[in-house]
């Protein structure tokens, strides 16, 4: 029971510490899924997590009313991986990530953020990609 007891320890520290870096670099400022003042709400990928060596994983979201959107992908450490820049329309949208950089290449296995950025405010969402 102690092994486990471990373990959970370690993965509520690691949400914790992915907390507080996203939060430190400014990415955080809504919580994914629910309705932003930009009228953003179902923040989602699919698969999740998705092995970027065999696939792409999927992000979907609603918009209220069209409106431009960013999609940025940042390493847990604030870094700026990948943009998508999106012509949202009122309604459901989707952009596909393959797990592919700006500077070409692939990111590593990993946990990954996808910040969308849209009318001022921001929702955050943690991707997995596994190996």
């Amino acid at each position: 029971m102690r092994r486990r007891g471990n373990q959970i320890g370690k993965r509520v520290q690691a949400t914790f510490l992915l907390f507080v870096v996203a939060a430190c670099a400014g990415l955080v400022q809504s919580s994914s899924g629910g309705v932003s003042s930009a009228g953003v709400s179902e923040l989602s990928a699919f698969p999740n997590p998705f092995d970027c060596r065999k696939g792409t994983t999927t992000i979907v979201f609603t918009l209220s009313a069209s409106s431009s959107v960013e999609i940025g992908i940042y390493s847990i450490q604030g870094a700026k991986l990948r943009s998508f820049d999106v012509a949202g329309v009122q309604g459901a949208n989707a952009v596909t990530w393959d797990g592919s950089v700006n500077q070409g290449g692939k990111v590593t296995k990993g946990i990954y953020l996808a910040v969308l950025s849209t009318g001022g405010a921001k929702t955050t969402l943690k991707i997995g990609v596994i190996h």
